[in-house]
């Protein structure tokens, strides 16, 4: 958890140390406009009530802002489309809990806001190619939540809106990924290079033709810490304009790379399609190509 302020005495919550929660905290002091009390507090994620009381002891410690406003960004999480209905239930225990915590820290008076990273492709799931990604229900009416992933994502969509004198703004995210040294997951395309750089073997769940949409942890953290900042629309849908098949992203490492990619093709619930109609996308919202990412992390990575 980090605890940034910016020189407004606007105090900025950020819980979730992993991929997404360490750009948008890296974003927000890159600004120069804010003072940070602490690089890091230790929160207890092993039950949901430990999550909350090791975020209430740590925000105890920090000086209370009066009527300054607080933001609570929730960028934590641990479960993917494979995960069980249990843990997605805990998943949701445990934001409410820290959220929660979280909210009580802010100031007599003043104001609060919840910045929810969703998730577009629990949207996308069950839907035909450029469906409605950025809306809460399917064409006939009926939500797409039989998979536990998805109707984890939408539980806490639903958590969030029902918060009391609590503004909240809902940002649903394509797949991430990172540099493969980045805290957190790094996601699927740092996986395929430092496995591929190791001759390792990287098993996907879906098709050669299957579509996967992909966006920089980077671009999703300046995109967050600027409505953080400034504001924004009360739902945001942040994906690249184009998604790429299996195919294309294994062809892009294996050419940068200069080495094949092992793969193991598998049958999952994480097999569907992910794709999205650009108009639908945030204004704003931009992320880099993905091959100039590709050889940038490469480059990073070193010989």
């Amino acid at each position: 958890m980090r605890v940034i302020v910016l020189d407004d005495l606007h105090r900025v919550i950020v819980l979730g140390e992993g991929q997404i929660g360490s750009a948008i905290a890296r974003s927000l002091i890159g600004s120069g406009t804010v003072s940070e009390y602490r690089p890091t507090f230790r929160t207890d994620w092993s039950t949901p009530a430990t999550a909350g009381e090791s975020t209430s002891a740590a925000l105890a410690e920090v000086e209370a802002l009066g009527d300054g406003r607080t933001t609570v960004v929730w960028a934590a999480g641990t479960a993917g489309m494979t995960t069980s209905k249990q843990r997605c239930e805990q998943n949701l225990e445990t934001m409410i809990s820290a959220v929660g915590a979280a909210l009580e820290s802010a100031g007599p008076g003043g104001k609060s806001r919840v910045h929810l990273i969703g998730s577009a492709g629990a949207h996308a799931t069950g839907r035909p190619r450029w469906a409605g990604a950025n809306a809460l229900v399917s064409s006939d009416g009926t939500r797409s939540n039989d998979v536990p992933y998805v109707w984890l994502k939408l539980a806490e969509e639903d958590w969030v809106a029902s918060l009391v004198d609590v503004d909240s703004i809902v940002h649903r995210v394509s797949s991430v990924y990172s540099r493969p040294n980045d805290p957190g997951r790094s996601g699927m395309i740092a996986a395929l290079i430092r496995n591929a750089a190791r001759g390792e073997v990287t098993t996907i769940y879906g098709g050669w033709s299957t579509l996967r949409n992909y966006v920089h942890a980077d671009d999703v953290g300046d995109y967050v810490a600027r409505t953080v900042r400034y504001g924004g629309p009360a739902t945001t849908l942040l994906a690249d304009r184009r998604s790429y098949a299996i195919t294309e992203l294994v062809s892009l490492v294996s050419r940068y790379l200069r080495r094949p990619v092992p793969l193991r093709m598998a049958a999952g619930s994480n097999s569907e399609h992910h794709s999205f109609d650009p108009g639908a996308i945030s204004n704003g919202f931009t992320t880099r190509p993905l091959a100039t990412a590709i050889r940038q992390i490469l480059l990073d990575s070193g010989p």
